[in-house]
């Protein structure tokens, strides 16, 4: 646990200015970047790096969006609030948010070495300051959005599997093995 004091001196902030799509998926890809800055998330995972491409939110799947959504819900800010994220409208100035190296925070706070997330204790690089908004921006309408778009996506997956159910004939012992009618297309049954 590292201690900083307010008489610090060379703070230096670092990262830069950035326009992020105003698509919910391409925000919560930017929630993630933000939090990959923050911590030390990289296990050489590919997928990471292709979820944090906020610029790139149109080149996501349907299955991409799947997988960005279980990082984004498993990474709370609850969790990081206070230990790595720090709300501060004052420091943000013009900006929602603001990144530091950890030598050069200059307010009186305490900051832990690393914190647990998805059962996994990841190291902390860095800290971000950010407006309340932010959250909003970032966090919270991306997760109303990627949760019911989960929704619509299990009712679809729900409503397939039973029209599959209902167009599959049932096994009878005894009974003739191959249909009874005859279709040239392999992706619909003709009666």
């Amino acid at each position: 646990m590292a201690v900083m004091q307010r008489e610090q001196v060379g703070v230096r902030e670092i990262g830069e200015s950035v326009a992020v799509p105003q698509h919910p998926v391409a925000r919560a890809m930017y929630y993630l970047k933000c939090i990959c800055d923050v911590l030390d998330l990289d296990d050489g995972n590919t997928n990471l790096r292709k979820f944090t491409d906020y610029k790139n939110y149109h080149l996501m799947t349907e299955l991409d969006i799947d997988a960005l959504s279980l990082y984004v819900v498993s990474i709370k800010p609850e969790q990081l609030i206070g230990k790595c994220l720090f709300p501060d409208e004052e420091i943000c100035g013009n900006s929602n948010n603001k990144f530091f190296e950890l030598e050069s925070v200059r307010q009186n706070m305490v900051i832990v070495n690393d914190v647990l997330i998805a059962g996994q204790h990841r190291r902390v690089n860095r800290i971000m300051f950010f407006k309340r908004a932010w959250l909003q921006l970032y966090i919270a309408t991306p997760l109303v959005y990627l949760g019911e778009r989960m929704k619509r996506r299990t009712a679809e997956l729900n409503a397939r599997r039973l029209a599959i159910t209902y167009s599959t004939p049932p096994y009878r012992q005894g009974a003739q093995t191959t249909p009874a009618y005859h279709t040239t297309s392999s992706c619909c049954t003709i009666l």
